[in-house]
């Protein structure tokens, strides 16, 4: 689903995809984080090359040139890390909703949501923060919320017509 979601992307269709796209080119050709270009006028910049990510956090970028150590430079390899984690979502969004609900049918319905994320689809894919936000804040809040375990719901406690607690 997210590689067939990948296919019409065929360069950056954004300006953080753009930016996120040529420091991770930066990176897999061995210039480090740099950047050859003036991107804003934030910090009084003098002239490229400049340092990278003092605006965005480099992780992104990162992703996107271990994709492209391991496929070549190229748009389409940049989007493999994208595409492995984006399609983590719909796992652990089904493990989340178990532990959190104990019920195998929400958990699945869960699991499908993020499957068939509608208008997020296509961001999944894209070299952004989109996918590494979802996934490592989807398993910190899970990771977070296995200590306590007073967030979980009993199934007799579940209300699935106003998906509330009863009292």
């Amino acid at each position: 689903m997210r590689g067939l979601a990948a296919l019409p992307q065929q360069q950056p269709s954004y300006f953080d995809a753009a930016y996120y796209y040529v420091d991770g080119v930066n990176l897999a050709e061995g210039r480090g984080f740099e950047e050859d270009f003036v991107w804003n006028y934030l910090n009084q910049p003098g002239p490229p090359p400049q340092p990278s990510h003092l605006y965005w956090m480099p992780l992104t970028s990162m992703l996107a040139a271990l994709g492209m150590l391991i496929g070549g430079v190229s748009y389409r390899a940049a989007q493999i890390p994208f595409v492995v984690l984006s399609a983590l979502l719909a796992p652990i969004t089904y493990v989340i909703a178990y532990v959190l609900s104990g019920q195998r049918w929400s958990s699945w319905l869960a699991g499908l949501f993020a499957l068939f994320s509608g208008f997020y689809l296509p961001y999944w894919p894209a070299i952004d923060n989109f996918t590494p936000f979802a996934v490592f804040g989807s398993m910190a809040l899970l990771l977070t919320g296995m200590e306590n375990e007073a967030w979980r719901m009993k199934n007799k406690e579940w209300r699935p017509e106003t998906g509330d607690k009863e009292a």
